[in-house]
């Protein structure tokens, strides 16, 4: 909240504020409001840098959190032409795409970043990319260059994995 009083025209500060909010079950319902004063401010800013990819890629993320997946879809491939090599940018559209529902396509984009160099760690606790990871009773125990198990010792029951790609 201390982010909306010190940047009031900043899309970052809002989508990052709304992304809390979804996080926080008492404040889900503040959420959609806050996202779409991101969206807002985002979209004022891409006029006038309408090839931003970061603006583009958080942008694809605040619709893809209101479920308006083909504004989500579109803003996000519009980033990845743009920026064909940016790991980063592959980890955004993972997200998007998982939240959205659009599995292969973020299974793919996930497999890019980590193979990219992008954080296996936050990979694996990344809460938009929970979609993505697949349970043990959906699939046999390795599908080559697909996925591999990934257990926890310290948890009793198969955690999720994610595609392997080291």
């Amino acid at each position: 909240e201390k982010a909306r009083d010190l940047a009031q025209n900043d899309y970052r500060y809002w989508a990052n504020l709304a992304e809390m909010y979804a996080l926080i079950p008492e404040k889900r319902d503040a959420a959609r409001g806050v996202f779409q004063r991101a969206i807002e401010l985002a979209e004022q800013q891409r006029t006038r840098d309408p090839g931003n990819v970061a603006l583009l890629n958080r942008l694809a993320n605040c619709y893809a959190y209101l479920n308006e997946p083909d504004r989500a879809s579109a803003l996000i491939e519009q980033a990845l032409q743009t920026a064909p090599g940016d790991v980063q940018l592959r980890f955004g559209a993972a997200k998007v795409f998982s939240t959205i529902g659009s599995i292969p396509r973020g299974i793919e984009m996930l497999e890019q970043a980590l193979r990219g160099g992008y954080s296996f760690e936050e990979a694996l606790t990344s809460e938009p990319l929970e979609p993505l990871r697949i349970r043990p009773s959906a699939v046999p125990r390795r599908l080559p260059g697909t996925v591999t198990p990934v257990r926890f010792p310290s948890q009793s029951s198969f955690r999720p994995c994610i595609p392997a790609v080291w």
